[in-house]
């Protein structure tokens, strides 16, 4: 609205901005460039390397533009003499004491310092005393290399541990010409947000150790695409060098999901596409050993092996999928399964069954519904281990003025931060939502959002359901429902579940998909097709057919192995916890040899004679959107670059009459395999790192 603008002008510029906005923000509004090493949007102005300053006319003395807000009829010039000689001044302090590193610096060609040095600074130094000199390469963390010679103490690493991580690991040692960044005394800074300190750093002093040396920013071609390694769906950049080698993954940022930050998972989990030990040819079991084969005889053998055992019954063969495939690969294979092999013998393993989407009022939030929320309530959820980065919006939600109520069986980093904890029993999950209801931070007349983990479901789906549909009714106030969303485990969990459910609804043959998480063959089974993951193989099972990126355990009881690529030579689309439909886009080809999962699915149902309509990933997701209800009317152009929430059905079920009647039997083996369903971090980032996305057995 006009009352709440302020006009003011910028280098001449009239400028019309709202009341409150820093010049800095002002300037960036009206495409006008300041230069900032120290500010950084998603934490509070500091003001402290002085390289944004401007002139204000009618004040006394010149004023730092990332510090100061706009006023009524304010002009403002940060670009004439006085403005660009005290800019100028202070670039030359900058580089009093900094060392010539750049030919083998890693912030060489993307370095704030280089660019404004000479967009802003003088051509010539007239320091002509030596440098003073500090320590480089300090060895300060997990991921993290300190090059103290370069630091221009902006204090943005510092920053970001203590007022947007919370959870301090760099600190300002020292004062005045003493002063360096630094961990506290024998205390490695082990974060695992640790690596955004390093993208935000202007300078080359945080640099990563896993991209040290590797490339140069003119040799890489960078890919936006989604992480793989949780459901939140974090927006990334895959940095690709000379065309073949994945180097870095940098955050791309998506107010919406990630808020422009990643997890040390996400950030580094990357080491295992170029590994030496992928597959890269199809395997055959020839007289007990397994032996190179061409795609066409591996196929063959594949289709021949399935075919033959799906003559005894629709259970005979069961397939066993990760959810970390796309949405279009897990249609295409259910589709494979059910008109092809005549079989809806379909698990995926840790989490994937088809509940929640059915019942809107428990799939309502999204990431963003945190912002301004006066009350979160998190129920059975350990995000810092499970989806870091969605920890990093709730303390953000935090700082903002909303409240925590944990409603936990274990322990987590958000417990210090929460107003108040409730003991829960999944086994009596009715109890413990209860005194939630009952808890005096429930008394809340403000927005209310809940989060609540997918695993408190499994021992009891639809009691759970019941109770969880309960809470919402006892906390809704004045007509206004409390904002409720699941929390799975893995990347596209969501997608995967309703693409599998969306193929036994529309095309049913061969009995009912399984809606439990099991990670190895029921009864009956004579033959297994394991797609992306590991699974339990038993030893009178026939036939095995694995598809993947490695020679996992699983792949060696196989009798053929068909090598798959990996998420970053796929394309298709995920689908993240809070329902958001995401693009997966290839940032290099398919490691020759391998094939993606769509292709093998595909070339598979034609060495058994079925000829899909659809060929390519773009066609599968027109066929998804056109067959799959919560997915009608979306289009890859409709999802852009940052994705798109898919719409919820609008309708309630009028019971839970159509569960399966053995949800609650197997999802109850689910419960059993909690503790190892998703590792914490801490591992899952090593193996991670060196491996396929992992997925426990």
């Amino acid at each position: 609205m006009a009352e709440n603008l302020v006009n003011l002008t910028i280098d001449g510029v009239p400028v019309s901005v709202p009341n409150g906005t820093l010049i800095w923000k002002a300037a960036q509004m009206a495409q006008i460039d300041i230069p900032i090493y120290c500010y950084h949007p998603k934490m509070k102005p500091l003001g402290a390397c002085r390289i944004c300053i401007v002139q204000v006319e009618g004040q006394p003395r010149l004023t730092t533009a990332c510090t100061t807000p706009v006023a009524e009829g304010m002009a403002v010039h940060s670009r004439n003499a006085v403005a660009s000689e005290a800019r100028a001044a202070i670039m030359e302090f900058l580089l009093i004491n900094h060392p010539l590193d750049c030919p083998i610096c890693d912030r060489g060609g993307e370095c704030d310092l280089q660019d404004f040095a000479v967009a802003y600074g003088r051509g010539q130094s007239r320091f002509i005393e030596d440098k003073k000199h500090a320590a480089k390469a300090v060895d300060i963390g997990r991921e993290i290399v300190l090059d103290r010679e370069r630091c221009i103490l902006c204090q943005r690493c510092v920053r970001f541990g203590e007022e947007y991580a919370q959870e301090p690991g760099l600190i300002m040692i020292e004062r005045g010409v003493k002063m360096e960044i630094g961990t506290f005394p024998d205390q490695p800074y082990d974060s695992i947000f640790s690596g955004n300190t390093v993208e935000m750093c202007p300078v080359g002093a945080l640099t990563s150790k896993r991209y040290r040396f590797r490339a140069r920013p003119w040799e890489l071609t960078a890919t936006s695409t989604i992480c793989p390694h949780c459901p939140v769906g974090c927006n990334i950049k895959a940095d690709v060098r000379l065309g073949r080698e994945v180097v870095r993954f940098r955050s791309r940022e998506n107010d919406d999901v990630d808020d422009g930050f990643l997890c040390d998972r996400g950030r580094y989990g990357y080491t295992f596409i170029n590994s030496l030990d992928r597959l890269t040819t199809p395997l055959l079991r020839k007289d007990g050993e397994l032996l190179p084969a061409t795609w066409d005889e591996a196929l063959a053998a594949a289709a021949q092996g399935l075919a033959n055992v799906a003559h005894h019954g629709a259970g005979a063969v069961q397939t066993i999928v990760a959810p970390t495939l796309t949405n279009e690969e897990a249609y295409l294979l259910g589709k494979l399964c059910r008109t092809v092999l005549g079989s809806g013998n379909i698990t995926a393993p840790h989490g994937n069954f088809a509940l929640a989407a059915d019942y809107p009022e428990l799939n309502s939030a999204a990431f963003n519904d945190l912002d301004g929320a006066n009350l979160i309530i998190l129920i059975g959820a350990n995000p810092y281990q499970h989806q870091p980065v969605f920890d990093l919006r709730v303390k953000k939600a935090l700082r903002g003025g909303a409240k925590l109520l944990l409603l936990r069986d274990e322990t987590s980093d958000l417990d210090e931060f929460a107003a108040g904890t409730i003991e829960l029993d999944v086994s009596n999950l009715d109890e413990a939502l209860q005194a939630a209801t009952r808890h005096p931070l429930a008394a809340n007349d403000g927005r209310i959002v809940v989060w609540y983990d997918q695993r408190i479901l499994f021992a009891n789906p639809s009691a759970g359901i019941a109770v969880l549909r309960n809470l919402v009714g006892q906390l809704t106030r004045v007509g206004q429902p409390p904002l409720v969303g699941p929390l799975v485990h893995f990347s596209n969990e969501v997608g995967v579940r309703e693409m599998l459910q969306a193929t036994r609804l529309r095309l049913g043959q061969g009995g009912s998909q399984a809606w439990a998480t099991r990670s190895q063959a029921g009864s009956g089974t004579q033959a297994i097709y394991i797609v992306g993951t590991e699974a339990t193989v038993p030893e009178d099972c026939q036939f095995v057919v694995v598809q993947d990126s490695f020679l996992t355990d699983t792949a060696k009881r196989a009798n053929v192995v068909l090598p798959a690529a990996t998420f970053a030579e796929a394309a298709g689309t995920y689908t993240s916890t809070e329902g958001r439909v995401q693009r997966l886009r290839p940032a290099i080809q398919p490691l020759p040899g391998s094939r993606s999962h769509l292709d093998i699915i595909i070339a598979l149902a034609a060495t058994l004679n079925e000829r899909f309509d659809s060929a390519s990933y773009e066609q599968v997701f027109a066929e998804i959107a056109a067959n799959v209800p919560l997915y009608n009317g979306l289009t890859l152009g409709k999802l852009g670059t940052k994705g798109m929430r898919r719409p919820l059905p609008s309708a309630l079920p009028a019971s839970l009459a159509d569960l399966p009647a053995d949800a609650a039997e197997t999802l109850a083996g689910v419960a059993r395999l909690w503790t190892r369903s998703s590792p914490p971090l801490s591992r899952a980032l090593s193996s991670s790192c060196s491996c396929s996305p992992a997925l426990p057995t």
